[in-house]
């Protein structure tokens, strides 16, 4: 690859400075300069890239990288090499150092609308076109990007950052360090009707949504408020896009919640849960700590913590497993119950010609 020019304002660390960051150890040069991260294939001379297991490191010392980040267990290269305990977690590191995120400067752009009583910290940024009802507060270095919709009685603490077209209902609460992407919508009314003489007639949806600190909730995912009471989001859990979860929902703490997975009403995960994308779960379902529930899968009934789920009912994994393979041999016995009346009809032709021969036999007595 062509190597970039080097611009003066251009972020640059000796190897040395990243090694303490990220707590590795180097083999080679520690003075190294480096002026970005790339992946193996785009790394060059100017890089630092990862190789996450003996294979990859194969292909990054072919790569311009100046040096390459690896597991503890790697003890030689041809190139300069940074051990650690994690290379994923360190090359996130060192991503935002070369990468760090945008910090506009606080104020408020005189585009936005803010109603009365809403309390806004000076150090917090409010971008152009974004509203914010009555009675709400913005917490410290908080950032609300343009287009997003912050309805009356919302609190948001700080350090958090809310991308455009994010849609916050009333009285909802965003703990410290909530990262929402675009077209997030917090509070929705919950899908809750009562059938009388075949017309659905609404019920009231007057609770809200709780999320606490470290969350972060990919785009046009969907929270639904509760219908009395909070739905609540705990700390550390990620959610990827397109999600829904329904009202009354109580997720634990350091879930992973995968795209396109449906949660309907009064669900309760425990912590460190991992759901992953297009499972459906049933509503008042549990599913108890550091479950895993493998895509696709429908959970319609309890599931115990700290065991693999999957399937249409999720069962666990090994029961899964043999279910699955009973459904692959189902060709070849339909292959055999086909010719079942052919052998029936056999059996009985040779039956009725005994019966015919002791007959005859009899009678000839």
């Amino acid at each position: 690859m062509k190597k970039r020019p080097i611009s003066e304002n251009q972020i640059k660390r000796r190897l040395a400075d990243i090694a303490e960051l990220v707590d590795g150890h180097i083999q080679g040069d520690e003075n190294l300069t480096i002026y970005g991260v790339a992946n193996i294939e785009n790394a060059s001379t100017q890089h630092i890239t990862i190789a996450t297991d003996s294979e990859h490191l194969e292909k990054a010392e072919q790569t311009e990288a100046s040096a390459i980040i690896v597991p503890e267990e790697i003890t030689s290269s041809k190139k300069a090499i940074l051990r650690v305990k994690n290379p994923r977690l360190a090359i996130a590191q060192v991503i935002n150092i070369f990468h760090p995120p945008p910090k506009p400067v606080p104020g408020i752009h005189p585009k936005a609308v803010i109603a009365q009583n809403t309390k806004i910290d000076p150090s917090a940024f409010i971008d152009a076109y974004a509203v914010i009802g009555s009675d709400c507060q913005i917490g410290p270095e908080s950032i609300i990007y343009s287009h997003v919709t912050i309805r009356d009685q919302v609190q948001v603490a700080a350090n958090c950052i809310i991308h455009p077209h994010v849609t916050i209902y009333p009285k909802c609460i965003i703990a410290s360090n909530v990262i929402l992407h675009a077209g997030v919508v917090i509070g929705s009314d919950g899908f809750g009707y009562v059938e009388k003489d075949s017309i659905h007639y609404k019920i009231p949806q007057v609770g809200n949504v709780i999320i606490e600190s470290y969350v972060e909730i990919g785009a046009n995912t969907c929270i639904d408020c509760a219908t009395m009471g909070s739905t609540v989001i705990r700390q550390g859990t990620k959610i990827d896009n397109l999600v829904q979860i329904a009202h009354n929902n109580q997720i634990g703490k350091n879930c992973i919640i995968i795209s396109q997975t449906g949660i309907s009403g009064s669900v309760q995960l425990g912590e460190n849960v991992v759901i992953a994308g297009q499972v459906g779960i049933k509503d008042h379902v549990k599913i108890g700590d550091r479950a895993m529930v493998i895509a696709t899968s429908v959970v319609s009934n309890d599931l115990e913590g700290r065991q693999i789920y999957a399937g249409v009912p999720a069962k666990p994994f090994s029961e899964a497993k043999r279910r699955w393979a009973s459904i692959a041999l189902l060709p070849k016995f339909m292959k055999k119950l086909n010719v079942l009346p052919d052998i029936v009809k056999q059996l009985e032709d040779r039956m009725a010609k005994l019966e015919e021969f002791f007959k005859a036999k009899k009678s000839l007595f």
